[in-house]
């Protein structure tokens, strides 16, 4: 499976170059991963691209998954209400 880790920042600019990525490995017909990790921060345009990408496939199209999402990405996905279409667990930090 390959892997594409996202960019620090996924917001409008980001976006349109990840867009590409993405469409890059989508057209080469395998599967790949989306590696979270490093997202720093990220924008309603990057929530739905990422929406996109997982939902958007049909019976037989190449896996997609999203791995490792860092902290900011959970917040932001959490804020936006869309943990379960990106297929993330929220993560409650209930302070030490």
């Amino acid at each position: 499976m390959t892997h594409l880790t996202l960019l620090p920042v996924l917001d409008r600019d980001g976006v349109r170059v990840t867009a590409g990525e993405l469409r890059a490995l989508s057209d080469a017909g395998t599967s790949f991963a989306l590696d979270g990790s490093r997202v720093e921060r990220i924008g309603l345009a990057g929530l739905q691209l990422l929406i996109s990408v997982l939902r958007a496939g049909a019976p037989g199209d190449p896996e997609v998954q999203l791995v490792k999402a860092s902290t900011a990405l959970r917040d932001a996905a959490r804020l936006a209400g869309v943990s379960a279409l990106l297929g993330i667990e929220a993560e409650v930090d209930h302070g030490a």
